[in-house]
């Protein structure tokens, strides 16, 4: 599909874990990691890489 996003989300000492979205989908990711490393294709645009730290309540 050419409109399909695709999420890999980068673990530290792990696989990668790819994850294809349909548009208009929204992207839910849990995890007790307090990094989230992830890089983001989208058809007609240079990837993303994104780097966050996780805050719990």
């Amino acid at each position: 599909m050419i409109n399909t996003l695709e999420i890999m989300v980068i673990k530290e000492n792990e696989s990668p874990l790819m994850y294809k979205i349909k548009p208009g989908e929204c992207f839910y990711y849990s995890t007790k990691d307090k990094n989230l490393k992830m890089r983001i294709n989208a058809p007609f645009y240079e990837p993303l890489k994104s780097t966050g730290t996780l805050k719990t309540p």
